[in-house]
């Protein structure tokens, strides 16, 4: 039950950039710890940041999110075995440009995931 409710709150804020995700990759523990494992990313709507790199491929292997249990508590998020390949983008950028964009999308996506 805790699975698919971390699973579909996933799906809800970051299912665009995920690729057939299901409970199968999602495991919660008692103590509020979520592991996603074996996660292949989804990058078709990433052209919107305009980076100076093209995301092609990514994969995830695992990810683990210790949840504090105590609001206001640290929050760890570990990955490992995550592979990303890009591409060379060739347009030029102004790295402020890029950061304020990201920054801005990022917060979009925040607002309209969790509405």
């Amino acid at each position: 039950m805790l699975s698919s409710l971390a699973e579909s709150f996933i799906q809800k804020v970051c299912g665009r950039y995920l690729k057939n995700f299901t409970t199968n990759n999602v495991s919660v523990s008692i103590t509020g710890s979520i592991t996603l494992t074996n996660i292949e990313l989804c990058f078709d709507d990433c052209e919107d940041f305009q980076l100076p790199y093209k995301p092609m491929r990514g994969f995830i292997g695992t990810l683990k999110a210790d949840l504090p249990l105590v609001p206001g508590s640290k929050f760890d998020v570990y990955g490992s075995d995550i592979l990303i390949v890009s591409m060379r983008n060739d347009q030029s950028f102004d790295d402020e440009a890029i950061v304020h964009r990201a920054v801005q999308m990022w917060i979009g996506l925040l607002y309209t995931g969790l509405q």
